[in-house]
């Protein structure tokens, strides 16, 4: 797993090339053999990513965001499904694919899964690019099993990052709690060395809101509480009735 701190006021995908390189480079240095897929969504289909993907080897499977000219390769797909939605009272979809390139953006065709839905009343087309033949997998194989799965893997990051915040909340309403007692205060100061600086990067954190329809997560929603060190000594008594009530609805 590789992670990095990044300003946000640049491209998703940038610098994604040259993590990628290195990141495959130390995993061939281990297992030449392997074969390596790279998973992603939309915003990483960059030409750079998939002419680095192809020119070493390494399969690639990317989200593409729809457009005009996509939608009209399916057109008879999403009229099929309508059929079958009103014929059935429920979703439908299709599964199509197709060679497709960009206007100017790509140097090649490239061939992309379709997802021609119809539900709610509505068409809701997808489309993925990738480097994977007919042979590794069938459209509805390679969307549905391969490709959605990449949500599944992004709820449980999610969930590590919940777990991390939530464990170090509790350490910290611990010990604004334990600085109001008289006898407490130089435990306090003793502890506080060691969750000062996880502290400080939770403060720096965006809040992370609970992920819907997670049974897991409905009791989580972080608030960014974290105190530097002066505010953990001494805290002001007035707070501890609004720290108790988040701690509740939390």
């Amino acid at each position: 797993m590789a992670s990095k701190l990044r300003r946000a006021d640049i491209d998703a995908a940038a610098g994604v090339v040259e993590e990628t390189a290195r990141i495959v480079t130390q995993i061939r240095t281990r297992w030449p053999q392997v074969r390596i897929v790279l998973r992603a969504d939309s915003g990483f289909a960059r030409e750079a990513l998939m002419g680095w993907c192809e020119a070493n080897g390494v399969d690639f499977l990317f989200g593409l965001a729809k457009n005009q000219r996509l939608v009209a390769e399916i057109t008879a797909e999403l009229a099929a499904a309508e059929e079958d939605s009103k014929a059935s009272g429920q979703p439908a979809r299709r599964f199509t694919e197709f060679s497709w390139s960009t206007r100017d953006s790509w140097s090649r065709q490239r061939r992309v899964i379709a997802k021609a839905e119809w539900t709610a009343g509505q068409a809701n087309p997808r489309f993925v690019v990738t480097s994977l033949s007919s042979e590794d997998a069938e459209p509805q194989r390679l969307y549905e099993e391969t490709y959605c799965a990449r949500g599944g893997m992004e709820n449980r990051i999610k969930e590590c990052q919940l777990d991390l915040h939530q464990q170090f909340r509790h350490e910290v309403l611990f010990l604004e709690q334990l600085a109001h007692e008289p006898q407490g205060r130089s435990s306090v100061a003793s502890a506080l060395h060691h969750v000062e600086n996880l502290a400080l990067v939770i403060d720096s954190t965006p809040q992370i809101q609970p992920l819907a329809g997670d049974a897991h997560h409905h009791l989580v929603q972080v608030p960014a509480i974290a105190q530097p060190r002066a505010a953990l000594a001494q805290p002001s008594r007035d707070r501890r009735p609004e720290l108790q009530h988040r701690d509740r609805g939390s």
